[in-house]
């Protein structure tokens, strides 16, 4: 995997998972690997944790690389997005599970001047060993997006004081989870509304 110049010397540490803790999810068809990453250099210093995904069956071997290499392309970019500034970023990450949808959330603090929060999404269906979308069948149909800015829209106008004025809609490679029956859209830090509402998850609940 390419590592960023940056961290370049530091690609022993970045490779190799410095603690463990595994959780299997999903009737143990994957588990979900703990690895630390601590990196301190006279431009940035990046901690926290990155989630390392594997599947049960060695066939599913493919479809966890592509998990795991869509996860470590994001944590470059953050990274990335930090060169030549002295700045400190975290990570973190949680799972959340709703029938066959994993949604993986990888959430990171970027502190150069303020902080900025967000929030990158990966979110499969662990039986059929794919990546699932907001307009997927099992999430909000084939009219997904077109719902998300529908709903939003209207939500925008009911709150002027909270959302900015140029938002121009979603596509369906929008971040979004699912939990309990409901999908929520993610939008990061000064996305759609002001800084002060910081990380915006809008609800829309997934129809019977």
């Amino acid at each position: 995997m390419r590592i960023l110049g940056l961290l370049g010397f530091c690609l022993f540490t970045f490779l190799m998972p410095l603690s463990f803790g595994n959780n299997v999810y999903a009737q143990n068809q994957y588990s979900v690997t703990d690895r630390s990453v601590e990196i301190v250099s006279g431009i940035a210093e990046v901690s926290g944790v990155l989630p390392e995904v594997a599947f049960s069956s060695f066939s599913a071997r493919s479809f966890a690389d592509e998990i795991n290499n869509a996860v470590n392309a994001e944590f470059e970019k953050i990274v990335s997005s930090t060169a030549g500034k002295k700045a400190k970023i975290s990570f973190s990450y949680e799972i959340k599970e709703y029938n066959d949808i994993v949604s993986l959330l990888l959430k990171s603090d970027v502190t150069v001047v303020s902080v900025q929060n967000a929030v990158s999404t990966f979110n499969f269906n662990p039986t059929l060993r794919r990546f699932v979308t907001i307009s997927d069948v099992d999430v909000l149909g084939v009219n997904g997006a077109e719902l998300v800015n529908s709903a939003l829209s209207e939500e925008i106008k009911r709150d002027v004081d909270k959302y900015k004025a140029n938002f121009k809609g979603i596509n369906d490679g929008q971040d979004f989870f699912v939990e309990d029956g409901t999908v929520y859209v993610v939008f990061d830090k000064d996305e759609i509304a002001y800084g002060f509402a910081g990380v915006i998850y809008f609800p829309i609940k997934i129809a019977d």
